[in-house]
């Protein structure tokens, strides 16, 4: 809800009521690191893994009845957090 940290315990425990042990946290055309951080805390026990990731918000253009148009879709990218320096990263290369 709201998609801050202090929402998080609402959404640990929806994914957990839902048996889902695996996800990505994204949100649209931003990555919020302090969010992510805080939940990498749950991998290895409430969650098998946790990964960094966005939702872009993408125009392509189509063709509606003959004329032009840009159609909003939205690109869900999942990232490798290997290297957590390139994770934290991710914040200042879409602001």
């Amino acid at each position: 809800k709201d998609g801050t940290i202090e929402n998080i315990p609402v959404l640990l425990s929806k994914l957990q009521e839902n048996s889902i042990d695996m996800f990505a946290i994204t949100d649209h055309d931003r990555f919020d690191y302090c969010i992510y951080h805080e939940l990498k805390k749950h991998e290895g026990n409430e969650f098998k893994k946790i990964l960094p990731g966005v939702e872009f918000s993408v125009g392509i253009e189509a063709l509606d009845k003959g004329k032009k148009i840009i159609k909003q879709v939205h690109v869900i990218a999942i990232f490798d957090d290997s290297d957590d320096e390139k994770t934290q990263k991710l914040e200042t290369l879409l602001n």
